[in-house]
């Protein structure tokens, strides 16, 4: 799955969003949930959702503590594994 969301993540991020949640619900922290969950946070991305980007961002550090993709969706996002609640200042 993650080779299908990677080759949609910017030409549908629609059905990148749809397929990434039902792969959470069915796959769980599998070992292709770190490339699933930033595929995920970058199709909210591609889509101008940076609200529900940056909601996602605490479940990817919670379940990827040190995953390959944190310090790049930090750098989109601006969310780090420590950052406040709330928008960025």
């Amino acid at each position: 799955m993650s080779l299908q969301l990677r080759n949609l993540v910017k030409t549908d991020p629609a059905k990148v969003v749809e397929l990434a949640l039902e792969g959470r619900r069915r796959y769980g922290n599998s070992r292709h949930s770190d490339d699933r969950d930033s595929m995920l946070i970058q199709a909210y991305i591609n889509l101008q959702d940076m609200a529900a980007a940056r909601a996602e961002m605490p479940a990817y550090y919670q379940n990827h503590p040190h995953g390959r993709w944190g310090d790049y969706l930090f750098a989109l996002t601006n969310v780090g594994p420590n950052s406040p609640p709330g928008p960025p200042k």
